[in-house]
């Protein structure tokens, strides 16, 4: 097991742990961080691609966008000190239909 540690803002850190695809332990401030944030530096340290993988928390897909457009921090979507996420990689050509789903998604958003 991997066990490396990522510090972001001066914000109180929350220790957060990996396992799946990758494992390691993470501290990250919950109240500045998004799901995208989290997603750029786990992808980081695995050395994937952001594209590429899937972060699950207490039972739920953590998307990079909340729900009517808005940004949520990570505690606002319900990640807390000392939770575990589960990464999952994709594959290249499920990503890309991941990605195309929400670009048709974001042009939907902006026509409404």
């Amino acid at each position: 097991m991997r066990d490396d540690v990522a510090s972001g803002s001066s914000d109180a850190q929350a220790r957060l742990r990996v396992a799946g695809a990758w494992a390691g332990k993470l501290e990250v401030p919950l109240d500045t961080w998004t799901v995208a944030n989290l997603r750029v530096e786990i992808a980081r340290l695995a050395g994937f691609g952001a594209d590429s993988i899937n972060m699950i928390c207490a039972g739920r897909i953590l998307k990079d966008d909340a729900a009517g457009g808005g940004v949520r921090s990570l505690r606002e979507v319900g990640i807390a000190d000392d939770s575990k996420i589960l990464l999952t990689r994709s594959g290249v050509q499920q990503a890309a239909a991941v990605n195309s789903e929400k670009q048709r998604a974001d042009r939907l958003a902006r026509i409404k």
